[in-house]
């Protein structure tokens, strides 16, 4: 579960990280029908009929393709139960009234891993790929990739069960982490962080990839610039983090089965952001390669509970958020998605401040680091906001009227 951003959601963060002058206000990019049925007859009103599942969604907005993770196999459409990475192309006229076509699915190729489960997806625009988080609700999941502009097994659409066999495993996570750092067979005792997939986000500069994985109870990071030297992979883990405090303080732990840590981003700067959800209040942490460069156990990363209190000075920061009186929603964090306007970062937070309840935030972030407690903390302001959970005080005037 790791978004609750709705399609409409997604169509807004695209047209909000383009470059748009801020006296001109939005600028619409593009927009999706998300329960138009005439490209798959009989499904109902869910759109790849994934309706219920939660999964994620990536997009190609180059190309007009959107996918969507099919994690479970319960959904009556597709003829064998094939669990795969739907793949939508937005189009008019694929259909009378129609505004895409669904191209059916992608699923492992010969000789690879199956899918098995799928919780995230990532498009990223500069290696050009579409990357999958699946292998299984397990701590030793599979990323595969796929090249860009990949469509399913009925690439004219009308057939949504089609398969295309082409995504192909990148790596696999390995469980060769305890709580202090990596796992040594016959001295550190057996393997102990655990975790399963939940968020996922990509990065490439200078033809390095960089995947950065939500594992539920702990973040890790993998980049593709492994010398081949006494190994036949490119693929290193990088860094990894502990369990995250369970509130504030380190001295209180999330469990080790917990899956709260499903929501994650990564910035223009490789910051990589996650969150810790459902916790008391719900926090939102920080990753940043200018901290953790020199650590001693960059694969046992702790987090700097200082500014709350406690005792912890350590690499990880949190986010420390300023609310306004017309956006209150601010516990509970669920999704999260960087954005960039000119020079200003800044995240769409999905909130889930009640069950029947949604809120979607922008937080504008610092790039400094501000101190209390003597603990470094990275500030954040809630600017403004819309969904269900937010007051009608705090909605965005404009994503508030696409509702």
């Amino acid at each position: 579960m790791k978004r609750l951003f709705t399609l409409l959601l997604l169509a807004c963060v695209i047209l909000l990280s383009a470059p748009v002058a801020r006296a001109a206000g939005y600028q619409f990019v593009e927009g999706y029908n998300v329960l138009d049925t005439n490209n798959a007859p009989a499904i109902g009103a869910s759109f790849a009929a994934t309706a219920g599942q939660e999964r994620d969604i990536a997009v190609d907005a180059a190309r007009g393709i959107i996918y969507q993770a099919r994690g479970q196999v319960t959904t009556a459409d597709r003829a064998g139960g094939v669990v795969g990475i739907a793949a939508i192309v937005v189009t008019n006229g694929a259909r009378a009234g129609s505004n895409f076509r669904d191209t059916g699915l992608l699923v492992a190729g010969a000789g690879q891993p199956a899918v098995s489960f799928a919780q995230s997806l990532a498009y990223d625009a500069v290696s050009d790929k579409l990357w999958v988080f699946g292998g299984g609700t397990v701590a030793t999941p599979v990323i595969f990739s796929a090249p860009g502009g990949t469509l399913g097994g009925a690439p004219d659409g009308d057939g949504i069960a089609s398969v295309n066999a082409i995504l192909t495993q990148a790596f696999r996570v390995d469980t060769n982490l305890t709580e202090t750092g990596v796992y040594q067979p016959g001295v550190n005792g057996p393997p102990a962080r655990g975790g399963a997939p939940r968020g996922f986000a990509v990065r490439t500069v200078g033809g390095v990839t960089t995947v950065y994985l939500g594992m539920g109870n702990h973040v890790q990071a993998w980049s593709n610039d492994q010398e081949l030297g006494g190994t036949n992979s490119p693929w290193r883990r990088i860094w990894a983090t502990l369990r995250p405090p369970a509130q504030n303080l380190t001295s209180a732990r999330v469990i080790a089965s917990f899956s709260g840590v499903n929501g994650l981003a990564v910035d223009d700067a490789g910051n990589c952001y996650f969150n810790v959800y459902p916790s008391s209040p719900g926090r939102i942490w920080t990753v940043r390669p200018s901290v953790i460069q020199f650590v001693a156990q960059p694969l046992a990363l702790d987090y700097n509970d200082l500014a709350f209190g406690g005792a912890s000075e350590r690499e990880i920061l949190p986010l420390i958020i300023t609310s306004s009186g017309s956006v209150p929603v601010n516990t509970n964090p669920q999704g999260l998605t960087f954005a960039k306007f000119d020079s200003q970062r800044s995240l769409f937070v999905s909130y889930v401040p009640g069950v029947a309840q949604r809120a979607v935030t922008r937080l504008d972030l610092d790039n400094d680091f501000t101190f209390t407690n003597s603990g470094a903390y990275l500030p954040a302001r809630a600017v403004d906001g819309f969904g269900s959970g937010q007051s009608a005080a705090g909605q965005d005037t404009i994503l508030g009227s696409t509702r």
